[in-house]
């Protein structure tokens, strides 16, 4: 699953992803086509078709967020890696991200979560 976003406002995105398969998170990757003057920080966020289609409940599968630090244009050099707590994907499950600290000057978003099936 890819998300693209080439600004990056705070809170919940509006764009949501359903997966309609089984699998199982292996990664996630963010990049940056401008990278910010400070620290951005975002979570993942997952719910269920059948919640989905009455009353959205959405919750975090990390337990640590993804971050990019200042002056990064990837997840890859944060100092603090994320933790995925959830790393299950039960078919038609729906994702979006929320954006919890947007770094100053961030713009061009590429979020990927990779997926074994």
């Amino acid at each position: 699953m890819v998300f693209v976003l080439e600004r990056v406002p705070l809170g919940p995105c509006k764009y949501e992803m359903r997966f309609p398969f089984e699998g199982k998170i292996k990664e996630i990757y963010a990049s940056c086509g401008i990278y910010g003057t400070s620290k951005s920080e975002f979570s993942i966020e997952k719910c269920s078709q059948l919640d989905y289609e009455t009353l959205p409940s959405w919750a975090n599968i990390l337990s640590r967020n993804l971050t990019i630090q200042a002056g990064e244009k990837s997840s890859n050099t944060s100092n603090l890696p994320y933790i995925l707590s959830d790393p299950v994907i039960h078919k038609n499950d729906h994702f979006r991200i929320n954006t919890l600290v947007a770094g100053e000057g961030l713009k061009g978003l590429t979020l990927e979560i990779v997926v074994t099936i």
